[in-house]
């Protein structure tokens, strides 16, 4: 296996943990505590974040190098970027088209994968040549 290959099947693993936890973020904040859907979407990327965050840095794109503070940076700017594009898909997909809200989320989430795959492979935890 190439090492692209890893890091994207490694990418796909920390995604889908992350994803099942988003969904449990949204179970517990809209079934249990009955926040609105938009609100509960901002909620879980931040809750979840730092989450893909550790496990991307360390475990899919090995980086040990110093630069913490700006990897982090640029992880939480795609991030946020893909909260805002997060957050129409949300509101088309359940305020428009009336899709069930933990499906829609596991759509969108897949929607953005390779964008974020990519962002953060090109920018985020670039290699230093």
């Amino acid at each position: 296996m190439t090492r692209l290959a890893r890091k994207l099947a490694r990418f796909c693993v920390v995604g889908g943990l992350c994803v099942a936890l988003n969904v449990l973020v949204f179970w517990l904040l809209i079934d249990i505590a009955g926040l609105n859907y938009l609100i509960v979407t901002a909620i879980a990327f931040f809750v979840v974040g730092g989450v893909g965050y550790l496990l991307n840095r360390v475990w899919t794109f090995e980086s040990h190098e110093g630069a913490i503070a700006q990897e982090a940076s640029r992880f939480y700017t795609v991030q946020a970027l893909t909260l805002a594009a997060s957050l129409v898909c949300m509101r088309i997909l359940v305020g428009s088209l009336g899709m069930n809200v933990l499906l829609a989320c596991v759509v969108q989430s897949a929607m953005f994968m390779v964008a974020n795959f990519t962002a953060h492979l090109g920018w985020t935890f670039r290699e230093k040549t």
